[in-house]
């Protein structure tokens, strides 16, 4: 854990039927060296100096020891933008650092000194909400959706970050998903991908299946049927002697085939 960070613990018991509980709240903490990391009664470890300590959990007659080190762990940079004499940086964590001139306040730190060095901005991108458009995907193998984010933020201004944001599908054999937000169906399933944007991360549930495309007009010759689905693909069937069915073939078929028409 870095300093001030928190993170809570779960502990569950095994009994001899090898039925298993929850007894986080039931169990009794204890850190050897409170000021590296300090625990309370429900389990959550509290990072407050660099250093390393030990927490000791109890529950009736069983007694673990859990290890916990606390560093600074170094944030590393997202984005970077130059100015005409200054330069901005956006760390992974949405904090704003920046450094050079700052005559007209361009550094946003509340001064207008001169900066060497970076120094933080006032300003933290830290999102209130994410959404994404469409919230649910179906789609039928091979086909493609891409995926539209948008951030609001505490004032209420919202911002597309469809390109800023950053993807991931949980099963890529049944979807992939690429640094743009476009989803490919790959096969039949389902999946999730996991979006994120600075402090927030949202899920966007998937699923592939297959898909009948309904008719959307049909013609009768005299021998022979055709009709025109909602994908603009055309199918064929009846008296062929003549290659009216369009089937590269002059057969003569009982169901439904496609036709060479694209």
């Amino acid at each position: 854990l870095p300093p001030t960070q928190s993170k809570p613990l779960k502990i569950t018991a095994t009994y001899a039927n090898n039925s298993t509980q929850d007894v986080t709240t039931q169990s009794t903490y204890e850190s050897s060296n409170p000021a590296v990391a300090s625990v309370d009664a429900a389990g959550v470890i509290t990072a407050v100096s660099v250093g390393t300590t030990t927490i000791t959990v109890s529950y009736y007659d069983k007694t673990i020891t859990i290890h916990v080190q606390v560093k600074e762990i170094e944030t590393t940079v997202n984005r970077l933008s130059a100015g005409g004499m200054h330069t901005l940086m956006v760390k992974e964590d949405g904090s704003v650092w920046a450094w050079g001139q700052n005559e007209k306040g361009q550094l946003g730190d509340g001064t207008t000194q001169n900066r060497t060095t970076p120094v933080e901005s006032m300003l933290v991108i830290s999102a209130q909400q994410l959404i994404a458009t469409p919230s649910t995907v179906l789609l039928p193998p091979t086909q493609s959706k891409p995926l539209k984010i948008t951030a609001t933020y505490a004032n209420n201004s919202t911002q597309d970050v469809t390109t800023q944001s950053t993807y991931e599908s949980n099963n890529p054999a049944v979807a992939s998903v690429d640094a743009a937000g476009v989803i490919t169906a790959v096969s039949v399933g389902t999946t999730n991908i996991t979006v994120s944007y600075y402090n927030k991360t949202i899920t966007v549930p998937v699923e592939v299946k297959e898909i009948e495309v309904k008719a959307n007009r049909l013609s009768a010759g005299g021998a022979h049927t055709l009709m025109v689905k909602e994908d603009g693909s055309v199918w064929a069937w009846g008296y062929n002697e003549k290659g009216q069915l369009g089937i590269n073939s002059i057969l003569n078929s009982l169901v439904p085939v496609k036709t060479q028409v694209n």
